[in-house]
């Protein structure tokens, strides 16, 4: 039988990036947070709610996974391009893309990745 998980977004605990993570800023830059909703495994996504403080930036950059950016509140400039609150975003793995900067109320998204594999 296949697994069906409810996660309510507020009882998962803020997390910041581990220091390792290559697009972690010095403490006096605008910041990264987000909730794990779903670590993800070998037939599950990892779904996490994301927020970057307003400027944050990261250069351009890829990933070994397929994902899905959905963007809840504010917005966020991708290339040059502005992405506002309900656009998706969808990037094939290994696929370079950036360098992203957050608004000026900073921006909030779901980042849905690897999908099962």
């Amino acid at each position: 039988m296949g697994l069906i998980a409810i996660k309510v977004a507020q009882d998962c605990p803020w997390q910041l990036p581990a220091d390792s993570w290559p697009g972690k800023v010095a403490a006096d830059q605008p910041q990264v947070k987000f909730r794990t909703l779903c670590e993800g495994t070998e037939n599950l996504p990892d779904l996490r709610l994301v927020q970057y403080e307003p400027g944050h930036f990261e250069a351009a950059h890829s990933h070994d996974v397929t994902e899905v950016l959905y963007i809840l509140q504010g917005d966020l400039d991708l290339g040059g391009e502005t992405v506002r609150a309900g656009s998706a975003i969808v990037i094939e793995k290994n696929t370079t893309y950036g360098p992203l900067k957050a608004g000026a109320d900073g921006v909030e998204f779901l980042r849905v990745a690897g999908f099962g594999g």
